[in-house]
């Protein structure tokens, strides 16, 4: 057998991996996933138990797992970090109870801590071996196992010439260490390797894993906060019934559309189209022609028939992001297709049937808005049969770290080609004031600081970027708040007065010196009374009805 022994078991029973009962541990990674399928495939019988631990619970996983009485326990390139104490003194347990612990790294994986085992547990690093799993191989002394073969080339970079096997090997992995984060699945990584170490035939659920890992890649929720996993184990419940609408709630920058993916990714309807819509960007036609689509000719611009979202997400999922930005005949027109699960294209006369899962999302309380009369009651309750609230940030402090880095990672990705230099590392001082900062964007406010900062080479001062984003976006809020410069003064105003209720209709209308919410709601109210309804006032200010009656507030003026 090919490899060296940086240190041997001392006291205790003294075994070699060709007997006895082991039990292997791993973290959880898709290279760890792929190494432990080797180790399961090389042990058979002998394997005791496969487990994934974390540096941080890698101590007490020891333990747990020598309780059950094994011969040895291998554990696959696991690096010490800071724990090396904590984890040496778990080895020592476990070597004077007579349980080998063998550590297997690579070539091209070691790490100097593993010094501190010596005379505990025995290290082993096998010359040549670019990755754990092909450090398995060379333990075990494995030759012409194909499949064995193939997990070793999904350890390796990705290669247009590389054969299927070792593609679906590697994407399996990717998926159910993705599915983890996902929904909290702590049997995915187990239940993988031991599908792998047996190989082909997958079965129909992996194979299907597979297929929505390709689809949409890496998608989860970053933290280990109870809130955020509170909120991924409403996510893996919601998902399992394709029919139950949510209405996610939420700030701006939480990832409620995130969440709403990982809704439909975990369902039936994930092979299916996953369409989405912020409502709050389209208005009037536009909106209802984007959602429900339209004729030739049905209004101006309407120059061919289009199809809308519902008939594109038609057996898969809508999600209509802040929905309370519909206007009544919007919601008119989503109430029927909720309730009868068919369409009209807009200047048509032919009813569609659709199939379509609509998961929504808000970051307004839609129940006042019902009490205010701006959002229906029947439409609230259609779209909010079960719903959940994402914390924002400053509610999970100790998830920000997380986050941060894995946005830092997706930022130096984009802007270093392979082969690229490492990332940079997040200091402690750094993720302090991360921590201690509100975030009121959420994580888009996250990035941007962490892409100043990455610009700037000042990750070891984002409390100086934050404290300086802070006071510009201060400075721009004040900017827009100061008084504005009136375009006609009407007599009698001073800079020291309040401004007149709004002009009664006929007169021009003037904006004095105000703020721009006021500005906002004079000109709407000057609109209503020269013209007299609340859609003329929407059709000639070009804005949502939900703005008009959050400035106007009261029910639609009636036409005389």
């Amino acid at each position: 057998m090919k490899g060296t022994a940086t240190s041997r078991v001392t006291r205790g029973k003294s075994i070699g991996v060709d007997r006895g009962a082991w039990a292997v541990v791993t973290h959880s990674s898709q290279l760890g996933i792929l190494a432990a399928s080797a180790a399961l495939r090389a042990l058979g019988d002998r394997c005791s138990s496969v487990e994934f631990a974390s540096t941080r619970t890698l101590a007490e996983t020891l333990q747990r797992i020598g309780k059950d009485g094994p011969d040895g326990i291998l554990v696959l390139g696991h690096r010490l970090r800071h724990r090396v104490r904590e984890i040496s003194s778990a080895v020592d347990h476990l070597t004077e109870r007579g349980v080998v612990v063998l550590w297997l790294g690579c070539s091209e994986y070691e790490d100097p801590a593993w010094e501190e085992l010596k005379g505990t547990a025995e290290v082993r690093i096998p010359k040549r071996t670019k990755t754990l799993t092909h450090a398995v191989a060379a333990l075990f002394g494995i030759r012409g196992d194909e499949w064995m073969g193939f997990l070793q080339k999904a350890s390796l970079d990705r290669s247009d010439r590389e054969p299927e096997e070792a593609r679906n090997a590697r994407d399996l992995a990717e998926a159910m260490v993705d599915r983890y984060w996902q929904y909290d699945d702590r049997d995915a990584a187990p239940n993988t390797a031991k599908a792998l170490a047996i190989g082909p035939p997958l079965d129909p659920e992996m194979l299907r894993a597979i297929q929505v890992h390709r689809l949409y890649g890496p998608t989860h929720l970053t933290g280990k906060s109870e809130a955020i996993r509170a909120v991924r184990a409403q996510i893996k419940v919601w998902a399992k019934d394709p029919l139950a609408r949510v209405l996610i709630i939420g700030e701006t920058g939480t990832g409620k559309e995130l969440a709403a993916r990982l809704i439909h990714m975990g369902s039936t309807r994930a092979l299916e189209p996953f369409q989405a819509v912020n409502c709050a960007t389209l208005r009037g036609d536009l909106l209802r022609s984007e959602l429900f689509g339209h004729e030739k000719g049905s209004f101006t611009g309407a120059e061919s028939r289009r199809q809308g979202l519902f008939e594109a997400a038609n057996h898969g999922t809508l999600f209509l992001d802040e929905i309370g930005e519909l206007d009544h005949s919007a919601q008119s027109m989503l109430l029927r297709v909720l309730q009868e699960g068919r369409l009209r294209r807009l200047g048509s006369t032919q009813d569609i049937e659709v199939d379509v899962r609509v998961l929504a999302a808000t970051h307004r309380d839609l129940m006042e808005e019902v009490h205010r009369g701006t959002f229906r009651e029947d439409l609230y309750y259609r779209l909010a049969q079960v719903s959940f609230r994402i914390p924002p940030l400053r509610e999970r402090p100790d998830d920000i770290p997380f986050i941060a880095i894995e946005l830092l990672h997706i930022l130096w990705e984009q802007r270093h080609p392979v082969p690229r230099p490492p990332v940079p590392a997040l200091p402690p001082k750094s993720r302090e004031a991360l921590k201690n900062y509100s975030w009121p964007g959420n994580a888009r406010e996250l990035e941007n600081i962490l892409l100043r900062a990455l610009l700037a080479k000042r990750l070891d001062d984002l409390g100086g970027i934050i404290e300086e984003a802070s006071r510009q976006s201060q400075e721009a809020r004040q900017r827009v708040s100061v008084p504005v410069i009136a375009l006609a003064t009407p007599p009698g105003i001073t800079p020291a007065a309040k401004p007149e209720p709004a002009p009664a209709a006929g007169k021009e209308f003037s904006i004095g010196e105000t703020t721009l919410d006021d500005v906002t709601r004079r000109y709407l109210q000057w609109l209503l009374d020269r013209h007299g309804t609340k859609t003329a006032v929407q059709r000639i200010a070009e804005v949502s009805q939900g703005l008009v009656n959050r400035r106007l507030g009261g029910p639609e003026k009636k036409e005389k």
